[in-house]
């Protein structure tokens, strides 16, 4: 008797590591948008538990939120892989081709607005026909934006950085001599980075959960334009570069010094 197995096999495809041209073949979920696939989140050599979408021509990855925190949950990556296969972009072109397409006009507003589509997809109404927040407490409409909706999120937030950066803590190798190998060097760097990271993120997360509470005590209403602003900022993504600038000249500080990659 000849037994047949019809269950999917899994899939893989190359990714592109670092910045140069090396390939490594991972797992990978096939889309509804041919040229994209899922793939998992590696933090150098480890996965983060999340996932991201990958252009299979490039191996590279499209980010989702921004190009420091590319990775979502698997069913908003799915969504947004769908969105994408909406806006008229052929992803699987070559690479220098699918370059071409996306300086045509207004295609990168259309893949923001798909990206942002698939991350925030309409919710369903209570019964009571209020909607409610999306995943981890986030804010889905500029009225869900108060400011103690934004601090519960942040708190979140907060709670995932102080989880990975715990798991970090006293792990990181020592730092290699003059004489180590190139391959010992780059795992520092990329243990050293991710340590960073995180710190970064923990110490940002958790300020902004600080800052709101004690505002949300001495002027409510306040506090909520204060978190719509945030929450404004952090979904469109076009006006923080603005509020940055205009912070810095108030304080005196040259933003000019800080857009060098040497900083």
């Amino acid at each position: 008797m000849t037994i047949t197995d019809d269950r999917p096999r899994p899939e893989t495809i190359e990714i592109s590591v670092g910045e140069g041209d090396e390939r490594r073949p991972v797992l990978a979920e096939r889309t509804t948008t041919p040229g994209l696939w899922i793939t998992t989140q590696f933090l150098g050599p480890r996965m983060s538990g999340e996932f991201v979408i990958t252009h299979e021509g490039s191996g590279r990855v499209i980010p989702i939120f921004s190009s420091s925190f590319p990775s979502a949950p698997l069913e908003a990556c799915r969504r947004v892989a769908e969105a994408l296969g909406t806006i008229g972009v052929d992803w699987t072109t070559p690479t220098d081709e699918l370059q071409a397409q996306l300086v045509g006009d207004g295609v990168r507003q259309r893949i923001a607005d798909a990206i942002h589509a698939g991350k925030y997809p309409p919710v369903d109404p209570d019964p009571d026909g209020t909607e409610q927040p999306g995943p981890d407490r986030w804010p889905l409409t500029e009225q869900q934006a108060t400011a103690r909706q934004v601090a519960e999120a942040f708190t979140i937030r907060a709670l995932v950085s102080l989880r990975e950066f715990t798991s970090r803590v006293g792990k990181l190798p020592p730092k290699p001599g003059d004489d180590a190998d190139p391959a010992t060097v780059a795992a520092f760097r990329t243990a050293a980075d991710e340590y960073v990271m995180w710190i970064a993120m923990l110490s940002t997360e958790f300020a902004t959960v600080t800052a709101l509470r004690a505002l949300i005590k001495a002027d409510p209403a306040l506090a909520d334009d204060i978190a719509r602003t945030i929450w404004e900022s952090i979904q469109h993504g076009d006006s923080i570069g603005e509020w940055l600038h205009a912070y810095a000249v108030e304080y005196g500080i040259d933003p000019a010094q800080y857009n060098s990659d040497d900083q």
